[in-house]
């Protein structure tokens, strides 16, 4: 069984006007699957305190891209966990909906993605045949979600979201 893990830790910093958020992507990979963080960090953003919910949509230009590659034709399994919100400490947290979709036909497009109805927390689905003599198939994970801004104290929020993906 391949596994990849993938940890995202979200940060953001609060004052009481305008902040701004970012998160952190760190992929490991194992033998045969390949995970490329095609977009870097999740990026919510300057916010203001009390601001409400603030949405990064599946085709903005903050969602993280990966791109999943591994043997083609072959069933993959990407399990997600994440944190019910993003924590300064134990008195301060803002509240964090993960969202996630694929794209199984090989091509990088969010418009086309499946959505993944979180929270359930697997989806599985098969690697595309790749055409050429390149026995590799692609697909695309996209990686976004909301937060609920309130008044909380201003500092750095953070936590991890956890994405394995493994073949079934």
């Amino acid at each position: 069984m391949k596994r990849i893990t993938l940890i995202a830790a979200i940060w953001f910093t609060l004052t009481s006007a305008i902040y701004g958020q970012r998160g952190n992507i760190n992929v490991n990979a194992e033998q045969d699957i390949v995970i490329t963080n095609l977009t870097g960090d999740l990026n919510f953003g300057s916010v203001i305190q009390n601001q409400g919910t603030v949405q990064i949509l599946l085709t903005a230009p903050e969602t993280v891209v990966l791109q999943v590659e591994g043997k083609e034709n072959q069933r993959i399994r990407v399990t997600f966990t994440a944190p019910p919100d993003l924590r300064l400490d134990a008195l301060n947290a803002l509240p964090f909906t993960l969202r996630a979709a694929y794209n199984d036909t090989g091509n990088n497009n969010a418009s086309g993605a499946t959505v993944i109805s979180l929270p359930v927390s697997t989806q599985t689905f098969q690697l595309p045949n790749n055409p050429g003599q390149d026995k590799t198939g692609t697909a695309y994970l996209y990686i976004y979600g909301d937060i609920l801004v309130s008044n909380v104290n201003a500092g750095l929020y953070s936590n991890t979201i956890n994405v394995l993906v493994e073949y079934d």
